[in-house]
């Protein structure tokens, strides 16, 4: 699914009008060259978040680029489930559309600005975060105990990582934020009702807190998120998918094909928890009989055995990252090398493997691929 989005709605598109609630300003040098300065919705926007309602980031950028050409432009960050519902703990599809113009130009004329659907329809996209709200079955543990043993998993050295915890004074669940940055994209995977109870203030959102704090909850949603930061990194990702254009993508462009999000949503999981060793986190979850008649019904040479033996109970302990940073440190380079890609070839050979604890890696992986949303009914006007 797709939550928050930046709208771009270039000049003679929209028309502020004389009553206007853009009170915040800022100014910026764009590559040393030339000024930019910002109008944008600050205290309006302030007051509405007192009052438990979501509203948008609202700017208008003007100035001049390096050519002296005049820029005037409008921007507006929204998250899209929250305009909706008043959190994205609920997802929205193509139905939502029509019901996301219409907020959308309700809010921009309450703070004086004119616009209308047609030019809501060809905005175009700045930045988008692709995200999924996966529930966990009972067996896999608490979100933040999931969160803590996928943070074991081999990870990108290109990017930065953090694990955090978050929460508010006497807040019974405490989140868990597992991020991945660079410059251009970020990933992160948390616990939304965590994430919520530190963090929430709509209605909705108190409701959700209010229920939380009454009941015996479960601490069970975990929340996976991608962002493209930069308008190339957008570019450069949708066209892959939506073949008839190159630059300029529209929301509509990304929202009628629900595959777009599944499909960016996994091939980042799948970058990340590498596939190949999905067979090692489910031997690890086994118990020593069940591990070892696997083992023996696999017909391995006794070094084979033996090394699967040793990984499977050091995963179990440390993870697999931590296993393979233990193993490199006894071998040489060569010797590290040699074995890690014969484990590889192990691993993939493995027959399915029948009855095992749930694999928490193969499920969230499941779940991706599925990409069943979850929808709020809204009552009809």
């Amino acid at each position: 699914m797709i939550d928050t989005v930046t709208l771009k709605i270039i000049k003679n598109n929209f028309q502020i009008l004389k009553e206007n609630k853009l009170d915040g300003l800022r100014k910026h040098k764009v590559q040393n060259r030339f000024e930019i300065s910002s109008q944008y919705c600050k205290k309006y926007r302030d007051q509405k978040k007192r009052e438990g309602q979501y509203f948008p980031v609202i700017t208008v950028q003007k100035g001049r680029d390096s050519n002296n050409d005049e820029l005037n432009s409008l921007e507006i960050q929204v998250s899209l489930p929250k305009l909706i519902y008043g959190t994205n703990l609920y997802e929205i599809d193509l139905s939502d559309l029509d019901l996301i113009y219409q907020k959308l130009l309700n809010n921009l004329l309450e703070i004086g600005i004119k616009t209308d659907k047609s030019s809501l329809q060809t905005a175009t996209i700045k930045r988008i975060d692709f995200s999924k709200v996966i529930r966990l079955p009972a067996e896999l543990g608490t979100a933040n105990q999931a969160i803590k043993k996928i943070s074991e998993f081999d990870i990108k050295q290109s990017s930065k990582v953090s694990l955090k915890e978050y929460s508010k004074e006497d807040q019974k669940i405490k989140g868990i934020s597992f991020k991945f940055l660079n410059t251009t994209q970020g990933y992160a995977i948390y616990s939304k009702f965590g994430e919520i109870l530190a963090n929430g203030y709509t209605e909705m959102e108190k409701m959700i807190i209010q229920k939380i704090n009454l009941e015996d909850f479960k601490d069970n949603a975990i929340r996976f998120e991608f962002s493209l930061q930069q308008k190339k990194s957008v570019n450069a990702e949708l066209k892959k998918f939506i073949h008839y254009k190159k630059q300029d993508f529209y929301l509509y462009d990304v929202i009628k094909d629900q595959n777009i999000a599944r499909q960016i949503l996994l091939n980042v999981f799948d970058k990340i928890f590498q596939p190949q060793y999905i067979n090692l986190l489910s031997l690890s979850e086994m118990n020593n009989n069940l591990l070892e008649q696997k083992l023996n019904s696999q017909n391995l040479s006794i070094i084979n055995h033996s090394l699967l033996h040793y990984l499977a109970e050091r995963t179990t302990k440390i993870g697999v990252s931590a296993t393979f940073e233990e193993l490199k440190a006894k071998l040489k380079g060569s010797s590290f090398d040699r074995y890690k890609k014969k484990l590889k070839n192990l691993l993939l050979n493995l027959d399915k493997i029948e009855n095992p604890t749930y694999n928490l890696i193969q499920f969230l992986r499941k779940e991706h691929n599925d990409f069943k949303l979850i929808k709020l009914v809204l009552p009809k006007k």
